[in-house]
């Protein structure tokens, strides 16, 4: 049986130990607790505050205290010790063990309460309450104090402060010196005059002496100063302070005192510097009190400086923070009697800085002057700034910190002169870079506009862009399509996007057409250098709605007279070609009445500066001109409106220089567009297009290499003829066999054996051939044939065309083929 006592506080326990007999077992030992009467001791044993000592002097008895800091401690700590162990600590309600230290505990000026709350285990709970102050901050209550003289002695009264706390007896010593008032005639000297507060006081008043009749007519000033705080107490602001001794004339003063303002001047602007010192200069028959400046209509006053308060002519100064534009200054000043003058105004616009900049290499550009770096600006002014880029670079753009109200836009940001409204805070920067449009980049381009995959092909979306790049960026060019020459001048941004407009910067030119779809060019220049080539698109739209793509393919321009075409090319002097456009089956298939079967022809010479210029004719008797530049890859356009402008043809062509078995001019599947007409031969025309080709062939001319040479002789004049001259097609019926022609060494062509049909005459300087022969349509009726001779390639021989006859008019008329070739 185990018995606890009950009057024992707090837990119980007892260790029971049981055991048998046998040596060889071990005690087996257990634990009986239990409780008895819970404490309900709530005290504490001690407590300490880190920083200070604590008054009165720590008794557990005693619940309240005060412990006084200096006025730089900004916290402190409790270290709180229970008086019985299983009591519990809170400090400003956070858990603290006993015997150990709080958290910091903020402390605020003046007065700080601290509580700690001490539970005991069976509730019971002890609050006690530390008051922790800081004793404050000694100053002067004014800058300024008055005394009005009399025929008595009387006193100042020099009133001291103290803020910030309160605890604690704390002090300073005050002393005097003399202004325009003297001691002691005027005044009683201090010299390190002693003065005290007592705990919790805030305000302590020192009376310095004044004599009798001190002063009569004007002011009499001397300083007070405060020095050597103590007790814990800081000094503050003012510790020196002026005494102005006031005549007796100044308690019945009626006059009022005068103000003006000297700086800023009226309709003034000034420049980014703030604040802005108001001065000017304030008056009054005894002496000034005050000068106040409002810069909100009045609304609110700051008193301003003053230089010499106690005589009747005072300077003052206030340094204010102004607002952005516009500022009105309004000014008074007041006498010690509180007399108050007429308020005097001053307007002013307050300028910001506009900070500009440039970005690129050194000496590559300049800016408007007076710009750069830095300049005050009126904000909400519009301002126009021009970028110049120097020789050998471009400008390339406006860098803009924030656009909002500035009335920039992106596509004015591109502009070199920017017009601009300022706003607070602006930064530009201008953009230079080497001049991307060097000798290797600009030059003439040609190329064709052709149908998009998702267009129908027709005269009205084929044409030719011609467009000449100036060093700076700027062309001049015309868009033939549809009939018409367009111009369309421009220039190309430094990314090579075509731009239309100088201040829009549109990237499309719109092209108004009457009766028809508006054309919108677009176009892009590959920068990179050497590249020569532009791309783009034309566009044709009917109220908005796309009716029509082309796409640009064209291509710089690559020799001149300088960089010359190779010689075996051109060489020194222009080289003559022949050509021939041959008839070729249509996809998809088509009549061949529907279309001509003759091979047109042209004549064609290459400049030494790359010029390629063919004339000829269709296989339908239409007139073919063209002309345009060789690429760097000897390419070039042929392009021609035709049909009074109603129709066209158009396509690639390139030129070699190949052996003597292969052509030398190669261009596969023109496009040639006919209208209808109201003519014999193809009066439906085909204005969805056909496509044919072009093949040809250097042309020396006899006897350098004579025509024999594409038709030999066996002998000097073959019974049957060295060529075969062969018309078909062209309503031929029967069709004919074909005819002996002999060609001789002094390129003569003769029938063989002579006969009256057909005839053939060769001109050797351009290597034309042209004849008549008798139709089958009657003896009388003998159509003309033209056409070229090839001297070399697929196409060796002459080739050309005829046309049936013209009247009477049947709308049946056909183009025939007209061959020669070597027997």
């Amino acid at each position: 049986s185990i018995t606890f006592d009950p009057s024992r506080v707090g837990l119980n326990m007892a260790i029971v130990s049981i055991t048998n007999n046998d040596s060889d077992e071990t005690p087996f030992n257990f634990g009986i607790q239990g409780t008895g009467i819970l404490s309900s001791n709530a005290n504490l044993a001690n407590l300490v505050v880190n920083t200070a000592t604590l008054s009165p002097s720590f008794a557990s008895s005693t619940t309240a205290y005060a412990a006084g800091v200096w006025n730089e401690t900004t916290s402190v700590t409790i270290t709180p010790t229970v008086a019985f162990s299983t009591a519990t600590v809170k400090v400003n309600n956070i858990t603290v063990m006993s015997g150990s230290t709080s958290g910091p505990i903020p402390l605020v000026a003046g007065s700080n309460t601290i509580t700690t709350l001490v539970t005991a285990e069976d509730g019971s709970a002890n609050t006690y309450t530390l008051t922790v102050v800081k004793p404050g901050t000694l100053a002067f209550a004014n800058t300024v104090f008055t005394v009005t003289s009399g025929p008595v002695a009387t006193s100042a009264d020099i009133v001291i402060n103290r803020s910030g706390g309160s605890g604690g007896i704390v002090g300073g010593l005050l002393s005097t010196s003399s202004g325009v008032a003297i001691s002691p005639a005027q005044f009683t000297a201090q010299t390190n005059t002693p003065f005290s507060l007592a705990d919790a006081q805030t305000v302590r008043h020192v009376l310095i002496p004044i004599a009798a009749n001190a002063t009569t007519t004007t002011a009499k000033t001397f300083t007070v100063t405060l020095s050597d705080a103590n007790g814990g107490a800081d000094l503050g602001y003012p510790i020196s302070a002026m005494v102005i001794i006031l005549p007796p004339s100044a308690s019945a003063d009626m006059t009022k005192p005068t103000v003006t303002i000297n700086t800023p001047t009226n309709n003034a602007s000034l420049g980014d510097n703030t604040p802005v010192i108001i001065t000017g200069i304030a008056k009054d028959n005894i002496a000034v009190s005050k000068v106040q400046v409002s810069l909100d209509n009045g609304i609110n006053f700051n008193e301003a400086v003053l230089t010499a308060p106690e005589t009747g002519s005072t300077s003052y100064f206030l340094a204010m923070n102004t607002v952005t534009g516009l500022n009105v200054v309004q000014v008074r000043s007041i006498d010690f009697k509180g007399n108050i003058s007429a308020v005097i105004k001053t307007s002013f616009t307050q300028l910001r800085t506009l900070t500009v900049g440039i970005d690129g290499p050194a000496n590559s550009g300049t800016l408007t002057a007076s710009f750069a770096p830095v300049s005050s600006r009126q904000v909400g002014k519009s301002y126009t700034i021009t970028a110049s880029p120097k020789a050998g670079f471009a400008f390339n753009g406006w860098t803009v910190n924030d656009m909002t109200g500035t009335g920039i836009t992106p596509a004015a940001a591109e502009l070199p002169a920017l017009t601009f409204t300022f706003t607070e805070g602006l930064v530009l920067t201008a953009k230079f870079i080497p001049n991307p449009f060097t000798t290797a980049l600009v030059g003439t381009f040609n190329g064709l506009a052709l149908p998009d995959v998702s267009t129908t092909p027709g005269v009205a979306n084929v044409g030719l862009l011609n467009l000449v790049l100036g060093t700076k960026g700027s062309f001049t060019g015309s868009l033939k399509i549809d009939g018409a020459s367009l111009s369309t001048p421009g220039f190309f941004d430094n990314a090579g996007v075509a731009r239309f407009n100088a201040i829009t910067r549109a990237t499309t030119l719109t092209l108004k057409r009457t009766g028809k779809p508006d054309i919108e060019l677009a176009l892009n220049l590959n920068m990179t250098p050497g590249s020569g080539k532009l791309t783009g698109t034309v566009t044709q739209k009917l109220v908005s709605v796309v009716q029509a793509l082309s796409n640009i393919d064209a291509d710089r321009a690559h020799y001149s007279t300088t960089n010359k075409v190779p010689v075996n090319l051109a060489g020194t002097a222009t080289k003559p070609y022949t050509l021939v456009f041959p008839a070729k089956t249509q996809t998809p298939a088509k009549a061949l009445n529907l279309y001509p079967q003759g091979d047109g022809y042209a004549t064609m010479t290459v400049n030494v500066n790359g010029t390629v210029s063919l004339t000829g004719k269709l296989a339908d008797e239409t007139t073919l001109t063209a002309s345009a530049p060789l690429s760097k890859l000897n390419l070039w356009p042929i392009f021609a409106q035709l049909y009074t402008l109603k129709g066209s043809i158009a396509g690639m062509a390139a030129l070699t220089d190949a052996d003597g078995i292969t052509e030398d001019v190669i261009g596969t599947n023109l496009q040639w567009f006919r209208p209808t007409q109201n003519v014999q031969w193809y009066p439906n025309g085909w204005p969805a297009g056909i496509s044919v080709d072009v093949n040809g062939a250097r042309y020396v001319v006899p006897p350098a290499l004579p025509l024999v040479s594409v038709f030999p002789l066996t002998s000097a004049t073959d019974a049957d003829g060295n060529a075969a001259l062969t018309l078909t097609g062209g309503l031929l019926n029967p069709l004919p066999v074909p005819y002996n022609i002999n060609i001789s060494t002094a390129n003569l062509a003769t029938n063989a054996p002579v006969a009256a049909s057909p005839t053939m005459l060769v001109d050797k300087a351009s290597g034309k051939i042209t004849g008549t022969f008798t139709h089958t349509d009657g003896p009388t009726i003998k159509p003309a044939y033209q056409g070229v001779i090839i001297q070399k390639g697929s196409k060796q021989g002459g080739w050309g065309y005829f046309m049936s006859r013209a009247t009477p008019l049947t709308y049946f008329g056909e183009s025939g083929r007209v061959q020669v070739q070597a027997k």
